[in-house]
């Protein structure tokens, strides 16, 4: 969570040590629903201690493959830490505030949000993230809402197949 401009703003982050991947057709289908639904929660009902106006800044999956060493002798802990990082996949949907994404990411590279700062200036997305308004956020919201009563709606008629 970071404040800027008067507002909180709340990023969910779901480490994995397997690949994962965020879609938002899948979202629309009813799977892979849970890091959405844990951020709509926090920005509806507020975060304990936080004052003011919460907002949306993201739901991401951290997976990490972190490199294979050689045998060949130790490395020093910087590049330990660089080959970490670089082992981490991103994926996920960010709200497309440059200044939100910066406070994920300082330098706006892309290292460690899954936006940057293109070679034109403007934010863009990397593969994997997808970059949304807040609006964006709001209409996403209505639409999970609408999945997630048509889900319990076959659920409670009695169909509870485990397939999607």
């Amino acid at each position: 969570m970071c404040k800027k401009d008067g507002a909180a703003y709340v990023r969910v982050v779901d480490y994995k040590t397997g690949a994962k991947t965020f879609s938002l057709d899948d979202v629309y289908r009813g799977i892979g629903v849970q890091l959405l639904i844990y951020l709509f929660s926090l920005w509806r009902s507020g975060v304990p201690g936080v004052d003011g106006e919460l907002a949306p800044a993201g739901a991401t999956y951290f997976s990490a493959r972190p490199s294979v060493q050689s045998a060949g002798g130790m490395i020093d802990a910087e590049t330990a830490r660089e080959l970490a990082i670089d082992g981490i996949s991103r994926s996920g949907i960010l709200l497309s505030d440059e200044n939100v994404i910066a406070a994920m990411d300082k330098e706006l590279s892309g290292k460690y949000a899954g936006a940057k700062v293109g070679s034109n200036g403007a934010l863009k997305s990397l593969a994997g993230t997808t970059l949304v308004s807040a609006e964006g956020f709001g209409t996403l919201q209505g639409e999970l809402e609408k999945v997630i009563s048509e889900i319990a709606s076959r659920m409670k008629s009695g169909v509870a197949d485990a397939a999607p």
